[in-house]
Parts: structure tokens; sequence; C-alpha cells
């Protein structure tokens, strides 16, 4: 078991402009619910995502929303059938951009962005720690001079402290955060030497510092992939054996939780939705028709026309009068009536 702390800059870094994405969090998921891994979460880094939340996605927002969508043309590009071509194309990323920005906005407002969610269900799965029994310990550290700490604010020595007070003795900690105040002034890969060796001398144990999530994963667990990738195959394989409606939802629920599908798998999720009744006589269900159009929403040029066809007289049907046949395939002269 892994005893893991995530500082709260980096959690928030997902609201914002960051190089990591959001399956570094899936990934984190993963681990702590097949119990390799613990995630310590204080009170501190919890009021401090919830307190800075708004701020730092007003900030991406704004930038995002500000940014311009436009190339200028010379008046000799004009005369070209590419221009008109690209001009459309510029036409249609302007109103993409603009229905993004609505869809956003609404995710916002109502706390239900992927990050929202995925660091909400951290937050539930994490061994969260009260900080009440360290906060005066962390004044004291404070007071003294002694790091974590800038600005006239306890919240690092909270932290600290708490982590000091929490992790048993002799555990290794794995440590990530971008904050300043846990780097070496000279190397700013290394954590600050007057901490490492208080946790050494404390807790007899190491500390191994990464200043963000995929840096970690990329050390620890690059086998992770692999590992998640043959759940997912294993997962598709049993939508085409799927036997009742309940195990198609069971089956749907757990790779809905999962992200990154190459075109192959999405293909062949596709075609078992198309291919098995157990799946595509439930398409209307809310989960199941949500799940398999999020799959082929924006790649239905990916496929063959037929192949989209099928799919969206199952999935997306057109309204037909009460009269027409319940089969598109089947004639009503070919009915045995």
């Amino acid at each position: 078991m892994m005893f893991v702390f995530v500082d709260s800059n980096v959690l928030l870094s997902f609201y914002h402009f960051s190089n990591d994405d959001l399956n570094e969090l899936q990934k984190m998921e993963q681990l702590i619910r097949k119990k390799e891994l613990a995630l310590i979460v204080t009170e501190q880094v919890i009021n401090e995502v919830n307190r800075n939340r708004e701020a730092k996605i007003y900030d991406a927002f704004d930038k995002f929303s500000e940014g311009k969508v436009d190339i200028k043309f010379p008046q000799m590009c004009k005369a070209y059938p590419e221009y008109a071509e690209m001009n459309a194309k510029m036409s249609d990323l302007k109103q993409a951009k603009a229905n993004l920005i609505n869809a956003l906005r609404d995710d916002i407002l109502l706390e239900s962005l992927p990050a929202d969610k995925l660091i909400s269900q951290l937050f539930t799965l994490s061994d969260r720690v009260a900080i009440d029994p360290y906060i005066e310990k962390a004044k004291l550290r404070y007071e003294l001079g002694n790091p974590p700490g800038k600005n006239n604010s306890y919240g690092d020595a909270i932290n600290w402290e708490t982590l000091l007070g929490h992790v048993p003795n002799q555990q290794n900690l794995f440590f990530i955060s971008d904050d300043k105040d846990y780097k070496s002034v000279f190397d700013e890969s290394v954590f600050k030497p007057f901490l490492l060796n208080e946790w050494k001398e404390k807790k007899n144990s190491q500390i191994f510092y990464y200043n963000k999530l995929s840096a970690f994963f990329d050390e620890h667990h690059a086998d992770i992939q692999l590992s998640t990738e043959k759940e997912k195959e294993a997962l598709i394989e049993q939508l085409f054996s799927s036997g009742s409606f309940r195990e198609s939802h069971q089956i749907v629920e757990k790779l809905s939780k999962m992200g990154g599908f190459t075109f192959e798998q999405i293909s062949s999720m596709l075609s078992a939705a198309l291919l098995n009744s157990q799946i595509y006589s439930i398409a209307q269900d809310d989960d199941i028709n949500s799940f398999f159009n999020s799959l082929i929403l924006g790649k239905e040029a990916s496929f063959q026309p037929e192949f989209v066809s099928s799919f969206n007289k199952i999935f997306n049907p057109t309204p037909v009068s009460p009269f027409a046949p319940a089969f598109p395939g089947i004639k009503i002269e070919d009915l045995p009536f």
C-alpha cells in the first residue's frame, strides 16, 4: 500500500491550463479502489480546493472566452476555392466555441464539470484527516520560522503537521505538490532539505517528491495503462456476450467510468451494441443511450455511412407514424397476416 498526499494546487490545476489530463485523476481513483494506494486528504486541502475553485475556473474561462478564433485573409486568397472552404470551417469553429462556452458555463454553475466529479470522488474514497489537533502546532511552527509557510498563512504548515501526525511511522510518503514552499531553492525538482530531514528523523521513513500527478505515475505505475487496457478489453468482450439487460447495464456502468478508448475499442463497443439484442433492445434506456452516443459523437465520418445509419436507427430513431412497420427492413406485405 502506497501512502500518497496530493496538494490542493495540483488538484486545482485540473480547472486551469495543465499539462496533466483527467486520466491522471482516473488512474488514482482506480488504484484507490484496488487498494493499491491510500490517498491522504486533509481538511485543509479540501477547504483550499473548494475556496479557490471558482477563481481558478474564472481565470481559465475568461482567457478561453477572450481568445480569438480568427484568421485574417489577404485579398489575394479570396479567388481560390480553398478560401471558401477555410472560411466556412472558421464559421463552424466559431459556432462550436460558442456552444462549448455555453455548455461550460452551465456545468461550472452546477459544479458538474468532469474535474468536479473526479475530485469529489477522490475526496469520498480518500483517508480524510481532521486538522483541529494540528492547528496550534502549525501556528507555532510558522512563528518559529520553520517551513513550510508564507504570506502570514498557516495552510502549508497545517498540512505538514497533519501529515507528520497521521502517517504511520516507518511508512514512506509520496508527496505531490507544485508549491515552492516544499521545494529546494537550488533545485525545484528536489524536496526542501529541512522538511526532508525532519520527516526522516520523526517518521523513520522517506518522502518521494513529485510536482505533478503524471510524474508520479510515470515512475511508479508505468504498467497501470496496461492493467487498465486489459480491464477495458475484458469488459468489451462481455458486451458481446452479455445475456441479460441487467448485465448490459452493469457492463456499461463500468465502461462509462473509464476513458481514453482507442478507435478500435470504440468500433468494437458500437458493433456489440448493434449485434447483441441484450443491448440494442434497451437502446433508449438513458444510461445505454448516453454511453453509446458519446462513443460515436464527432467520429461519424470515421465509419461507413451504412454503419452510422444502422446505429442511428436504433439509438436515435426518427419518430414515425404509428402505422409504419416496426422494423424498417421488413415490408408490410411480408408480415405473416
